[in-house]
């Protein structure tokens, strides 16, 4: 099994959506792990978590993948220009504007304001609590482009 099908077992066992199999699947990397642990086996290699070696972790992998599907969201809703670069253009300006004005108090809060539902900044709030990093007109391009 892969880091990300791992990554979404766990997910819909700890929400409460999951499948015998999931059970199955944690029931037997707990067992795994109980019976190696004292011989160096980690919970992360019992539940198929660990990367390969010069590969970035599973949480960063998962951080991005997050951060990625916000802006590409408000992409697809707030600046829906048949044209790659005018979405791209729309979701760094609004990117740079939240990460210079809102961003410094948001990041302290717990959770997204709810008078930011359904805004753009719904999705700007998202994407840095994924990864709180400002990117460039660049990479905001191959992002929306996904």
């Amino acid at each position: 099994m892969t880091t990300p099908a791992a990554l979404q077992r766990i997910r819909r066992i700890a929400h409460g959506f999951d499948q015998p199999d999931d059970r199955e699947w944690i029931a037997a990397a707990l067992r795994r792990y109980l019976a190696a642990a004292d011989d160096g086996l980690s919970i992360e290699d019992a539940l198929e978590l660990t990367a390969p070696a010069r590969a970035m972790p599973w949480w960063r992998v998962d951080a991005l993948a997050r951060r990625d599907m916000a802006l590409c969201e408000l992409a697809r809703v707030f600046y829906p220009s048949p044209s790659l670069s005018q979405r791209a253009a729309g979701v760094y300006d609004a990117l740079a504007r939240y990460a210079r004005a809102e961003w410094p108090r948001d990041q302290r809060l717990e959770s997204m304001p709810v008078h930011y539902v359904g805004t753009p900044a719904e999705l700007l709030f998202s994407a840095m609590k994924a990864h709180p990093e400002m990117l460039s007109e660049r990479q905001v391009t191959r992002i929306v482009a996904k």
